[in-house]
């Protein structure tokens, strides 16, 4: 109940949803001669959180501080488990089970079988999230991984449960952990807690480091809304986990 909550709280504190919370509103009173004042205040809002959400501020500024919490992982270090944490999932009986993955678990599995082909001594890819993990597992064995080399965690629905659920299996052997570059400030810090021992090896990078200004900087984007969700996604989970005595 109170991971249902706590993700209905998150979906409504996302920049899309409070700007069209306050130009619904603000439109319904617009036709209150009383309250005319405060829908006009109640619109600008909207339209300024929208404005700001499209041009990335301040989302991409904290996405790209997240992002560089962490050096991409030393393709020389050994380990002898690599742990990729599940993302965006989207289950549909019409598709075959690898679309199943969304492009953050995507690009979370390519990044864990590029690490696992890199390992001279036995290695084992270790999937986890409840649903994704199948969809996951199937993409690594169309990359050539072979089945004895893969082990799922279906049962963890958030990264609190895959760190604790997973401890055990890992121990305080070292490890590589994959996730979403900006996720993993709060996933190391939640599985270091739990006393285990992980090396970052962050991917799906949102805000490339060093990219040149463009054109492209001067229109409302998609990507930037993308980012500033991620953004809020990200810092509202991390004050939880504080909260919480999780991290």
């Amino acid at each position: 109940m109170l991971f249902l909550v706590k993700k209905i709280v998150g979906f409504c504190l996302m920049p899309l949803t409070v700007s069209l919370l306050l130009l619904v509103a603000g439109a319904v009173l617009l036709w209150l001669k009383r309250w005319q004042r405060l829908a006009r205040w109640l619109v600008t809002g909207g339209l300024a959180v929208l404005i700001l959400a499209a041009y990335g501020f301040p989302g991409r500024l904290v996405v790209r501080r997240l992002e560089a919490f962490h050096p991409p992982f030393t393709d020389a270090t050994p380990v002898t488990r690599v742990v990729v944490l599940g993302g965006t999932y989207s289950y549909s009986w019409y598709v075959p089970e690898r679309n199943h993955a969304g492009t953050s678990s995507i690009a979370r599995v390519v990044e864990g079988v590029r690490i696992y082909r890199l390992q001279q001594q036995p290695c084992t890819l270790v999937l986890s999230g409840i649903g994704v993990s199948q969809g996951m597992r199937t993409v690594a064995l169309d990359l050539g991984i072979p089945p004895e080399s893969i082990v799922i965690d279906n049962k963890s629905a958030d990264t609190k449960d895959q760190a604790r659920l997973l401890r055990d299996m890992l121990g305080t052997e070292p490890f590589a952990l994959v996730t979403s570059a900006s996720h993993m400030p709060r996933a190391m810090a939640m599985f270091r807690k739990q006393g285990m021992n992980p090396i970052p090896a962050p991917t799906h990078y949102l805000c490339v480091p060093g990219k040149h200004w463009s054109a492209s900087y001067l229109f409302p984007s998609a990507a930037r809304i993308e980012a500033t969700e991620r953004a809020e996604y990200e810092v509202l989970g991390l004050i939880w986990a504080k909260l919480r005595g999780q991290i």
